[in-house]
C-alpha cells in the first residue's frame, strides 16, 4: 500500500494513506471530522487539515496545516492554478510561506506570500503570463496583497548567499505594487528568510513533480546569512514601514537570535515580552515592554496607539547589538 509523509511542525511521520484512523488516534487531543478532500482536526480553536494527496502517484504527502478563512483559502486554490496553467508544466511546487503559516495572518492586514520553484528556468512568456494572470485586477486579493517570487530549484537547493537569484518578484497592494524582473538582477535577500521559513513550515499549495519533502527542495540557511539578513531589515525599518512593524520585527529577530526560530510578528513580540519579564537585569526594561505591548496592540487594529519614534529606535539598536552578539557567537562556532 502506498504511503504519505505527514508533516507536523518540525516531525514526520510515514503512515499508510487508508489508515487516517491511526493518525488520529496519535491526535487524540484533536477532533476529527471529514470536509471533502481533507481532514479536519480542531485543537485550541484553530482549525487544521490534512490535505488530500497532492500528487498521484505511488506515493503522496499529505500535509497538515492551519485552514485560514474561506475567501483567502478560495483564493489560493485559484492562484495555484492559475500559475501551474501559466508555467506549462515548468514547475516543482508552489508554497505558502509568511504570516500564513507562521499563524500570524489576518487578512485585514497581512499580506499572503507565496513562492514558487520551477527546476528549470522560466521563459519570458512564462513570467509575463504568471504576472497577468496574478495581477491585482486578472484575481484580486482578500488579503492586503499578494507577494510572489518565483525561484529555480537550485537557488533553493543552494542558499549560502547573500542574495538569492531569482526569476520574477511581484507584489500587488495598493501601497507597493511593482513586478521586478530577475534576470540581470544582483538578487534577492529577502529570499533568505523565505527559503527557510519554507523549509521549516512552508504549505505547498500545488505539486507538480513526484511530491518530495521541504528539506528536500530547500537547503538549510547558515545561521549567519539569516543573521546578516535581520540586521540590514532592521537598519531600514524605523524608515522604511510603520513603528510598531519595526518593534515586532525587532522582537522577532531577537527571538532568533536566542531560539534559532522564525516565527510571526506577534510571536515576536509575545516571546520579548516573555524575555523581559524574566530577566530584570536588561536595561530600560519597562520602557521595553510598554513599547512592545503598545506595538502588539497597534498590529491588532488599536490605531488610537502612538509609537514614539525615539524609543523604538533606541529598541531596535538594543536588538541590533543581541544580533551582532549572536554573530560573533555563530562565526567562533564555526573557526573551532
Amino acid at each position: 500500500m502506498a504511503c504519505s509523509a505527514i508533516v507536523i511542525g518540525d516531525c514526520c511521520a510515514m503512515v499508510e494513506k487508508a489508515n487516517i484512523e491511526a493518525v488520529h488516534s496519535c491526535l487524540s487531543a484533536f477532533s476529527l471530522e471529514f470536509v471533502g478532500q481533507q481532514v479536519r482536526y480542531y485543537w485550541r480553536g484553530v482549525a487544521w487539515a490534512f490535505q488530500a494527496p497532492l500528487h498521484q502517484g505511488t506515493s503522496a504527502l499529505l500535509q497538515l496545516h492551519v485552514i485560514m478563512d474561506a475567501a483567502s483559502e478560495e483564493y489560493l486554490h485559484n492562484l495555484s492554478d492559475r500559475i501551474s496553467r501559466a508555467l506549462e508544466g515548468n514547475l516543482t511546487a508552489i508554497y505558502l510561506h509568511g504570516s500564513a503559516v507562521l499563524r500570524g495572518y489576518n487578512r485585514r492586514w497581512s499580506d499572503l506570500e507565496v513562492l514558487v520553484v520551477v527546476p528549470s528556468q522560466t521563459t519570458l512568456a512564462q513570467r509575463a503570463a504568471v504576472a497577468e494572470t496574478v495581477s491585482e485586477k486578472a484575481l484580486p486579493c482578500p488579503a492586503t496583497g499578494l507577494e510572489i517570487s518565483i525561484v529555480t530549484e537550485s537557488a533553493t537547493a543552494n542558499p549560502d548567499t547573500a542574495a538569492p537569484a531569482f526569476e520574477l518578484h511581484m507584489t500587488t497592494a495598493a501601497s507597493n505594487s511593482k513586478i521586478v524582473e530577475g534576470r540581470g538582477h544582483d538578487g534577492g535577500p529577502d529570499l533568505l528568510i523565505h527559503f527557510a521559513v519554507c523549509r521549516a513550515k512552508g504549505r505547498i499549495l500545488a505539486n507538480f513533480a513526484a511530491p518530495k519533502m521541504r528539506v528536500d527542495v530547500f537547503g538549510a540557511v547558515p545561521r549567519k546569512r539569516i543573521i546578516a539578513q535581520l540586521q540590514d531589515e532592521l537598519r531600514r525599518a524605523t524608515s522604511e514601514g510603520p513603528q510598531h512593524y519595526a518593534v515586532l520585527n525587532a522582537s522577532r529577530a531577537w527571538m532568533y537570535a536566542g531560539t534559532r526560530q522564525l516565527v510571526s510578528k506577534a510571536k515576536g513580540g509575545q516571546w520579548a515580552m516573555s524575555r523581559l519579564q524574566r530577566d530584570e537585569r536588561i536595561p530600560d526594561q519597562g520602557n521595553k515592554m510598554t513599547l512592545i505591548e503598545r506595538a502588539l496592540a497597534r498590529q491588532t487594529g488599536d490605531e488610537a496607539v502612538i509609537m514614539v519614534a525615539d524609543d523604538v529606535k533606541r529598541y531596535v539598536d538594543f536588538v541590533l547589538q543581541a544580533l551582532e552578539l549572536a554573530g560573533d557567537a555563530e562565526a567562533n562556532r564555526q573557526r573551532r
